[in-house]
């Protein structure tokens, strides 16, 4: 099915779009009332009319209370970081209610539920587990109310343009050397000239190289890491350079992206088609992961 209108950044919930009926609860609420009025006709019940009608006033006053605490309300696609492929990825919703304060504001999406309460405004969050690399979007949520007494809901369907970039997930343990080309000399690895800083232990790492003061003070067990430079070089992230599937192959390199930007090094990426020129820092880690990302996608 192809949309005819482009997705928008932020949407206002205006009467033409809320939907309201009564709840279980509701509809209990109102057989009740219709007992009560049977009763007080059948026996003449002076007072029994008085409690129906004030009853039947409140139920009929939780319409307007329900109906305008979403009418109005205008929301916002917040800020939403990359992720890697089986991360989770927080999408957030700004919500701004004017000048009064909103009630027991619901937000479903998907089966995760977030409640939020508004003075003037509010941001709602619900993450979803990733799986594949690319732009990841949750599609369509409900906001909804059951204020003020849970006997009416009202609800609205929104989506929003928000999207997720997803990055392959890296290929676990893979050395740069493993598939990076150099110029104008060697790369930087892992050695035992220089210390580098600390990851976390991984099994079959030597315990001389654990740092145990570390792991006195309940820091985790942890391994020292050591580099020895090889002269200064431009690495290149060739997609030929590396064994494997399509997704393999992009697993790999970006574990290897990440490698070379840990060591501030100079590298450019290679794929079918598409070519980076060497740069270092973490603009250049950025525009390699999004075009490994969106390969081929």
């Amino acid at each position: 099915m192809v949309r005819r209108t482009p997705l928008e950044r932020s949407a206002v919930l205006d009467g033409r779009r809320i939907y309201i009926l009564p709840t279980k609860q509701g509809l209990i609420f109102a057989l009740l009332l219709f007992l009560m009025l049977t009763g007080s006709i059948n026996y003449g019940l002076g007072l029994g009319f008085a409690l129906t009608f004030i009853l039947s006033g409140l139920y009929l006053v939780s319409i307007y209370h329900a109906f305008s605490n979403l009418a109005g309300l205008r929301l916002e696609t917040g800020k939403v970081s990359p992720v890697f492929a089986g991360e989770a990825a927080l999408f957030r919703v700004n919500s701004f209610g004017g000048e009064r304060s909103r009630r027991g504001i619901g937000f479903l999406a998907g089966e995760r539920e977030t409640m939020i309460d508004l003075e003037k405004s509010a941001v709602a969050e619900f993450s979803f587990r990733t799986k594949r690399r690319g732009w990841f979007s949750p599609g369509r949520f409900t906001v909804f109310t059951l204020h003020p007494l849970g006997l009416f809901k009202a609800w609205s369907y929104v989506e929003l343009d928000m999207h997720a970039l997803v990055y392959p997930k890296p290929f676990p343990d893979f050395p740069l050397s493993a598939g990076g080309d150099s110029e104008g000399g060697n790369v930087a690895a892992r050695g035992q000239d220089d210390f580098s800083g600390l990851r976390e232990y991984r099994h079959g790492d030597s315990l001389k190289h654990v740092a145990w003061k570390r792991f006195a003070i309940d820091e985790g067990l942890q391994v020292k890491e050591f580099e020895e430079m090889r002269g200064k070089a431009t690495i290149w992230l060739d997609y030929e350079g590396v064994s494997g599937n399509l997704e393999e192959r992009l697993s790999k390199l970006t574990a290897m992206a990440l490698e070379a930007s840990r060591m501030g090094a100079r590298f450019g990426l290679r794929l079918p088609g598409k070519t980076i020129q060497p740069e270092k820092g973490e603009q250049q880690k950025l525009r390699i992961l999004e075009a490994l990302a969106l390969f081929q996608s």
